[in-house]
């Protein structure tokens, strides 16, 4: 058996790719729009569209009101680009090393409160308040994966006897298919996000509307579990093949990520009792609880390691709905 050590990467890059919208002018709004191939966001951006139809025949505001809580509604499409390496050391072969950049994308569904204003300066300054659930895109994100776990016994069980005077190549254990080991996140349930800020509200260059700035302090969670296998083949005595597993699960564990961020959200409509907005939204986040996880296989075979970012950068665009009939 061979003592040599093979360091593997799998990295993998995911980018969002912007769909194309044509909209024109003679046809129906709802056949306005062309979704392309990034369908969340070409959907936010339709429902802006839809949003705004409506508001069309909604009573604007009264002159020199202004609405005091404003509470809200939103969806949200987020993504970020996150970092994490795996190790797996074994006695029945070469240990692996691998790395994955993986775009932890996620729909989140939101709601928030708009104190009244602080101060009569020009900026009308409000504290915010807002709570969401994300739901993940994907289960899990590989972070090690080398070949693919099949059943060896079966490949064993075909393999032709042997050609005196020497085996044949295809007779060595490596060759033998079903072998392969792995290491992932997999993601248990949704996640869940909060953030507190204050916003700033700008005049806007259209009717019933205005613009908000918002730097805020978000949290976010996520419940993840680390799992690795592998599956090997040994050939202890010449023409015996052996296979060999080895297996860890990590009981589920929380992801707790603080950080500052800012939100520039367009208010497209105000009226008296409604208002209509899009925005987007980034966020920088550290890992404040463990970053690293550590799995021996109960044979002793193999161990199984996973480590993350200590940081994270993310992002979001998405549309609100809120209530400005308290108040005025």
């Amino acid at each position: 058996m061979r003592a040599n050590t093979v360091e593997l990467h799998d990295t993998h890059d995911c980018h969002s790719v912007v769909g194309m919208l044509g909209i024109r002018s003679t046809r129906p709004f709802w056949r306005r729009f062309r979704v392309g191939r990034s369908r969340p966001l070409a959907l936010l951006t339709a429902a802006v569209g839809a949003f705004s139809t409506a508001a069309s025949f909604a009573p604007p505001a009264s002159a020199g009101s202004e609405p005091s809580w404003i509470p809200y509604l939103g969806a949200q499409f987020d993504s970020g680009d996150e970092n994490a390496g795996a190790n797996m050391a074994t006695t029945v072969g070469a240990d692996a090393r691998g790395t994955n950049s993986f775009d932890n994308s996620r729909l989140r569904f939101s709601a928030g409160l708009l104190t009244p204003s602080l101060s009569k300066t020009p900026s009308k300054p409000r504290f915010f308040l807002e709570g969401g659930v994300d739901v993940h895109t994907s289960g899990s994100e590989r972070t090690l994966d080398v070949g693919e776990i099949g059943d060896p016994e079966r490949a064993i069980s075909r393999i032709p006897p042997p050609r005196p005077p020497r085996p044949s190549p295809d007779r060595q254990p490596e060759d033998v298919d079903g072998q392969g080991r792995f290491i992932r996140q997999e993601y248990i349930g949704p996640a869940w996000a909060a953030a507190i800020g204050v916003a700033f509200e700008l005049p806007a260059p259209w009717d019933d509307g205005s613009v908000r700035l918002k730097p805020l302090v978000a949290y976010e969670g996520t419940r993840v579990r680390i799992e690795g296998r592998l599956t090997h083949v040994l050939e202890p005595t010449p023409e015996v093949f052996t296979v060999v597993r080895a297996y860890g699960r990590k009981n589920p564990t929380t992801d707790h990520r603080v950080g500052i961020g800012g939100e520039l959200e367009l208010v497209f409509y105000q009226g008296n009792t409604l208002e209509i907005s899009a925005f987007g939204n980034v966020r920088y986040l550290w890992v404040v609880s463990g970053r690293s996880t550590l799995i021996a296989d109960p044979s002793g075979i193999a161990s199984f390691s996973w480590r993350q970012d200590a940081n994270v950068l993310r992002g979001g665009l998405g549309v609100r709905v809120g209530w400005t009939g308290l108040g005025r």
